[in-house]
């Protein structure tokens, strides 16, 4: 089976055979979409990579993943996602910290 990850960012999907992370994509809100190995849009796909060398221009999607994985595991999206109005607003100020702080209903409760 081969998918192809939509990440944001990027005008191209991301082609890979990975299921873990394809379902990890998923999990997370990108839009995944799964095709055979000798469907003719797959074999259109690797024909544009190569005539655009995006496989070498762009960071592979193993990479992508782990930065995501290791940024989830620290609190922090290390790919863009689409923010609300209210997250765009608080964005500048988005830290663990200041997460905390505003759950407490903006009192402090650094010691």
């Amino acid at each position: 089976m081969q998918y192809l990850i939509d990440v944001p960012g990027f005008t191209h999907p991301y082609l890979t055979t990975l299921a873990f992370i394809a379902h990890d994509f998923r999990k997370r809100g990108h839009r995944v979409s799964e095709h055979a190995f000798d469907s003719r849009y797959i074999i259109e796909v690797r024909f544009q990579e190569r005539k655009r060398k995006l496989a070498t221009s762009r960071p592979s999607m193993t990479e992508m993943w782990a930065k995501q994985f290791m940024s989830q595991r620290a609190g922090y999206s290390a790919i863009p996602t689409v923010l609300s109005q209210e997250d765009t607003r608080l964005d500048p100020f988005d830290t663990p910290r200041m997460r905390l702080y505003l759950l407490a209903g903006g009192r402090s409760w650094i010691q």
